[in-house]
């Protein structure tokens, strides 16, 4: 997430991650340690459904 947060000149708390394993021990769980707004989904379907829904709101 940092060295995301240097390519992209964008702060973490702007940030949103949309991934399905932020339980311990899952490869997602360290980026939530950074402090990253996380949203916990169960596959790509569900993934694609939020992040439709936020281009909508966004609109």
């Amino acid at each position: 997430m940092h060295k995301l947060e240097e390519i992209m000149k964008k702060v973490i708390a702007d940030m949103l991650f949309v991934v399905d394993a932020l339980f311990e021990g899952g490869n997602d769980h360290p980026a939530k340690k950074t402090g990253v707004d996380c949203i916990q989904v169960r596959g790509p379907k569900e993934t694609k459904i939020i992040i439709q829904t936020i281009i909508i709101c966004q609109t």
